[in-house]
């Protein structure tokens, strides 16, 4: 398990790798680590939620909460946050606000469902969940409200029955007869 450079044996460890070619232990790139003493095990990627900054790591380091990297992440700015969080890149990473959501990872920021649409209560904001409002209808500004947060246009109203279905009818029409 180790390397024979004239007569001499190297046992590389975590971070470095055995370099046969060039009989010495060198340290494992950016973006990779080693975990333990041993000249079989090579370099390994860190992927998804990990990275490491610097050369010749024995483990990687957690992205920041919320985050992902890609398939070797030589630095904290490698890790994006996640569809329903918006910041960074390397964070911090705050969940969208009630009401907005974000569904691919990245910088980007938290969207709203717009003037027609609402976002309903307790949906996933990495997830779009828009749902437009009754006809004749408008979101208050307020997202916080869900399908409660769609008010009726004017000249349009619910009736007593309509209040959990939130049916819109028609306006009143009234008539003035003359005589």
């Amino acid at each position: 398990d180790c390397v024979d450079a004239s007569q001499a044996c190297y046992l590389c460890g975590g971070g470095l790798i055995a370099q046969v070619a060039f009989p010495a232990c060198l340290p494992c790139e950016a973006g990779t680590y080693k975990p333990q003493v041993s000249n079989a095990v090579s370099c390994l990627a860190c992927a998804g939620k990990h990275y490491s900054a610097s050369p010749a790591a024995s483990a990687c380091e957690q992205c920041p909460a919320h985050s992902t990297g890609g398939l070797q992440n030589d630095a904290s700015s490698d890790c994006t946050c996640d569809a329903g969080f918006t910041g960074p890149a390397g964070g911090p990473c705050a969940a969208c606000a009630s009401g907005k959501f974000k569904t691919e990872q990245g910088e980007a920021s938290c969207a709203d469902c717009g003037p027609s649409a609402y976002w309903p209560v307790g949906a996933d904001p990495a997830f779009f969940q828009c749902q437009a409002c009754p006809l004749h209808s408008t979101r208050l500004t307020d997202l916080t409200y869900g399908i409660l947060g769609c008010i009726c246009d004017a000249g349009y109203h619910r009736t007593a029955n309509d209040t959990f279905r939130f049916a819109l009818l028609a306006p009143t029409v009234h008539s003035s007869i003359s005589s």
